[in-house]
C-alpha cells in the first residue's frame, strides 16, 4: 500500500492540523537537532525502519483478536522485519546500537513483536554468538537473523527466578553414550516464563549444572533442539502453553521441562568451558559461581534493550496525551467549551514532569549504550575489572528507572485522557501491561537495584568514588543555611562548570539565558503567572509569583542536592551494613531491616548519574545553542521533581532549611508553565511518525468517530491472514 494511503486508512481522521510524514519531525531547527541528540545513533537506519514500517498494512494496530491469531500476527511482523535485514545478531560485534534502535522501533509497532525481537537477537542469539563457537555459529546465526531458526532463552525455573544460581535443571555427562542428559527432577525446574517456547521456537539454549563425574561445575548453557522440523516437540521434552496474559499476548510464554533428554557433546556453548570426547574438562573460568556470571551475560544487554523499548512506551504515550489535550476542548474562564485541557495546570503538571524525565532518561540511556558498547567483550579484547563493573552497575540502575517511567508515563497519560483513553484503539492499555513486562523481564527491578546498592558498596573503597563523595559534601554548609548563592562556589569539583550551571536561567518563552539580575527580582516580562506561597528567602515576600523564584534555586543548586543525597545515603548504608556485618547479621539487615535504605541508595546513584549525563551534554562544545535553549528547562525540571519527591528526606536531615524547601514546589510549578508553550514541539523530538503513532486521539479523533469504527484502525470483519509466501 502508497505510503499516504495507508496514513490515511491507519487514522482515516488525519485532518488539516496535522502534515502526515512518514520520516517524522518538525520544521523547527532546534526540535530537528534535539531529535537527532535524542535518537543518538544510526540515524539512517532509523529513518529507513520507519519508512518500511509504513509500507505493509500487517504493521497497522489491531485489538480484537484471538489468542492464537495474536501470536501469529506479532509472529509475521517480527519475520518480515527481520529478512530486511536492519539489523543482524553479528551487530553485537560491531554496533550493538543497531540492536538498540531496532528494540525502539519495534516496541513502537507492537509490544509482542519487540519482546519477541529481544529473545531472538539478544538473550537466544546474543548468547548464542557470545558464548558459542564456530560449530554452532556457522549452522545457525543466519537463520536467526532471518527467522528461519526461532530460538529461546531457558534461565528462569518456576522456584528459582532471581536466584537462578541455585536451578535444579542438570545436564549430566554420560561417558558411555558421550552425550549429556539433561534432566527437570522437580515440579519447580520448570523453565517458566520462556518467551517464544509455546508455539514458534525450534531451539533453545538450556541453563543447567553440568554434572562431571559426580561434581558440578556450575550453570553452563546448551545449545539444544526443542521441535523437530515438523515443530513436535523432541522426544523428552515436554512443552505447557501459558496462555493468556495481562498484556503481551502475541508473546507464546511457555514451561519446558526435560525427561533425561539426551544432547550430544556439541550442545555444550564452549567458548570459555570445554569438554572433550574423553570427558576431560577445562575452563577459562576459575570459579564455577563465577562461570553463571559470564553465561547469563546477555542479561546485561538485555537490560539495555528493556530500558530502550520502555523509553518507546514513555515517547509514545506522553505523544498521544499531550497531542489530545492540545485538541480537547473543555471549559473556559467563558463558561464556553473554547479552551485546550493542555493550557490547565491540572494537564501540564501531570505530564510536564513526566516529559522531562523521559528526556533526562533517553540521555542516560545513550550514555549507558556507549559505556556498554566500549566494554560488551564481544570483540575479544579484554575490559579493565572495574570499567566491567560500572557498566553491569549502570545496565541494573537505569532499566528499572526507565521502566517505572514507562508505567508512570502510561498509567498518567491514560487517565489524563479519559475515557478515550481506555479505549484499546488509543494504545494506553497495551503500553501499561508492556511496562509491567518491563518492571520484571531481564531482572526484576527492585531486585536489580538491590544488586546496584550492593555494588556501590565494594565501589565505595575506590579512590574516585572516595572523591566523587567528598566533594558532594562541600556544599553542606551552603544549603543547610539557605545560601543558594554560594553552592556553585563551593570548592572542589569544576567550579568553572558549576558557575556556568548556575547561570542557566529561564527567560520569558523557556529558553535558557546567563543570568542578569538579583536573585529573586521578577522578571516582569513572564507575563501572566501563578501565585503561590512559597516562603521567605532572603528577603523575598511570600506573595510573589512562581517565577519571581527562579532566580532562587537553579540547576546547579539541584545538582548538588542529588549529589549529596547520593553520598550521605551510600555513607550511612555502609556503616550500617558494617556494623550488622560486624554483629554477624548481614543478611537480617540487608533483607529485612534495612530494604528502604538499599532501595533509596541504589536510586540516588541512578538518578545522579543520568543527571550527570545530561550536564555533560549541556556543557559539550558543541551541543546547538538551540538545543542547550530546550534541554535546560527540561534538565532543570527533571532535577527539581526529583528534589520535590525526596524534599521530606531533605528537610528531615536538615540538608535543606524549611524556607528554602518550600521553594521547590512553587520552582517546579515554574519550570511546567515555562516548558507548557513548547510541549507539542517537544514530543515531535521524539521523533514518531503519524503510523507508529496510530491513536485516534493523537490525530482528528472527531472524524475518527463519525462512522462505525467498532474501535479499530482497520475493518473488524476481515479476518487476519499471514503473508503468503512466510
Amino acid at each position: 500500500m502508497d505510503p499516504s494511503r495507508r496514513l490515511a486508512v491507519l487514522a482515516g481522521h488525519i485532518g488539516d492540523t496535522r502534515e502526515a510524514t512518514i520520516a517524522h519531525g518538525s520544521s523547527r531547527p532546534d526540535i530537528a537537532a534535539l531529535q537527532h541528540l535524542l535518537d543518538h545513533d544510526n540515524h539512517e537506519l532509523r529513518d529507513r525502519m520507519k519508512v518500511f514500517l509504513a509500507q505493509n498494512d500487517i504493521y497497522i494496530p489491531r485489538y480484537d483478536m484471538d489468542l492464537r491469531d495474536s501470536r501469529e500476527l506479532a509472529l509475521q511482523r517480527l519475520t518480515i522485519f527481520c529478512r530486511k535485514g536492519f539489523v543482524s545478531v553479528e551487530d553485537f560485534k560491531q554496533d550493538p546500537c543497531r540492536i538498540f534502535a531496532a528494540h525502539e522501533l519495534a516496541a513502537l509497532v507492537d509490544p509482542s513483536m519487540a519482546t519477541k525481537m529481544t529473545v531472538q537477537f539478544n538473550l537466544f542469539g546474543g548468547t548464542v554468538l557470545k558464548l558459542g563457537t564456530a560449530r554452532h555459529h556457522d549452522g545457525l546465526l543466519r537463520g536467526i537473523d532471518n527467522m528461519d531458526d526461532i530460538g529461546c532463552f531457558a534461565l528462569t525455573e518456576l522456584g528459582f527466578g532471581n536466584n537462578a544460581v541455585e536451578m535444579q535443571t542438570t545436564a549430566t555427562w554420560e561417558p558411555s553414550s558421550r552425550q549429556f542428559i539433561i534432566h527437570s527432577p522437580t515440579a519447580l525446574s520448570q523453565k517458566y516464563w520462556i518467551t517464544n517456547s509455546a508455539v514458534h521456537a525450534q531451539w533453545c539454549v538450556v541453563f543447567a549444572q553440568l554434572l562431571l563425574h559426580g561434581n558440578s561445575q556450575g550453570i553452563h548453557g546448551f545449545l539444544v533442539r526443542i521441535r523437530d522440523q515438523n515443530m513436535r516437540p523432541c522426544k523428552g521434552v515436554t512443552i505447557h502453553d501459558m496462555g493468556h496474559k495481562m498484556g503481551c499476548n502475541g508473546v507464546d510464554n511457555g514451561k519446558l521441562s526435560f525427561d533425561n533428554y539426551a544432547v550430544p557433546r556439541d550442545a555444550l556453548l564452549d567458548a570459555f568451558s570445554q569438554l572433550e570426547a574423553d570427558g576431560s574438562f577445562s575452563s577459562s573460568i576459575p570459579k564455577p559461581r563465577d562461570r553463571f556470571l559470564k553465561v547469563a551475560d546477555q542479561l546485561l544487554s538485555g537490560r539495555i534493550c528493556i530500558a530502550s523499548m520502555m523509553q518507546s512506551v514513555s515517547r509514545l504515550s506522553l505523544t498521544i496525551a499531550l497531542r489530545y489535550a492540545a485538541s480537547r476542548l473543555a471549559v473556559g474562564p467563558t463558561g464556553h467549551s473554547d479552551t485546550p485541557i493542555l493550557d490547565y495546570q491540572l494537564q501540564q503538571r501531570a505530564l510536564l514532569p513526566l516529559l522531562a524525565r523521559t528526556v533526562a532518561l533517553q540521555i542516560g540511556l545513550n550514555y549507558v549504550k556507549d559505556r556498554y558498547a566500549a566494554a560488551s567483550g564481544f570483540n575479544g579484547a579484554p575490559v579493565d575489572p572495574k570499567i566491567g563493573l560500572e557498566v553491569v552497575v549502570l545496565c541494573c540502575a537505569i532499566k528499572p528507572l526507565c521502566a517505572w517511567n514507562a508505567e508512570d508515563c502510561a498509567t498518567t497519560s491514560r487517565e489524563r485522557c479519559g475515557g478515550q483513553g481506555y479505549l484499546s484503539v488509543n494504545r494506553f492499555g497495551e503500553l501499561i501491561g508492556f511496562a509491567h513486562a518491563g518492571m520484571t523481564a531481564e531482572g526484576d527491578n527492585r531486585v536489580l537495584m538491590q544488586k546496584v546498592a550492593k555494588e556501590l558498596l565494594g565501589m565505595l573503597l575506590w579512590p574516585a568514588t572516595q572523591a566523587r563523595l567528598a566533594a558532594a559534601e562541600t556544599a553542606t554548609a551552603a544549603l543547610a543555611a539557605g545560601n543558594l548563592a554560594a553552592v556553585h562556589s563551593t570548592p572542589g569539583g569544576d567550579a568553572a562548570a558549576a558557575g556556568k550551571l548556575a547561570q542557566m536561567q529561564l527567560g520569558p518563552t523557556g529558553r535558557a539565558v546567563a543570568a542578569g539580575g538579583v536573585a529573586g527580582s521578577v522578571d516582569r516580562t513572564t507575563g501572566s503567572s501563578v501565585g503561590v506561597s512559597v516562603g521567605v528567602l532572603g528577603g523575598v515576600s511570600e506573595s510573589l509569583s512562581d517565577a519571581a523564584q527562579a532566580g532562587t534555586l537553579n540547576l546547579e543548586v539541584l545538582r548538588q542536592l542529588l549529589q549529596l543525597r547520593e553520598a550521605r545515603l551510600l555513607r550511612r548504608l555502609s556503616q550500617v551494613m558494617r556494623g550488622a556485618a560486624a554483629a554477624g547479621s548481614f543478611f537480617d539487615a540487608w533483607m529485612k531491616q534495612q530494604s528502604d535504605m538499599v532501595q533509596a541508595t541504589a536510586n540516588a546513584y541512578a538518578e545522579r548519574e543520568v543527571l550527570e549525563a545530561c550536564v555533560r551534554q549541556l556543557q559539550s562544545p558543541s551541543l546547538p545553542p538551540g538545543v542547550k535553549e530546550l534541554l535546560v528547562p527540561l534538565v532543570t525540571l527533571y532535577t527539581a521533581a526529583a528534589v520535590e519527591r525526596d524534599l521530606a528526606w531533605y528537610l528531615s536531615q536538615e540538608l535543606l532549611p524549611p524556607k528554602v524547601g518550600r521553594l521547590v514546589p512553587g520552582y517546579v510549578r515554574h519550570l511546567v508553565d515555562v516548558i507548557g508553550p513548547n510541549a507539542l514541539q517537544l514530543v515531535n523530538a521524539f521523533g514518531i511518525p503519524e503510523h507508529l503513532v496510530a491513536a485516534p486521539i493523537a490525530a482528528n479523533w472527531e472524524q475518527y468517530n463519525t462512522y462505525d469504527n467498532q474501535g479499530e484502525l482497520v475493518d473488524k470483519t476481515a479476518p487476519f491472514r499471514a503473508p503468503a509466501g512466510l
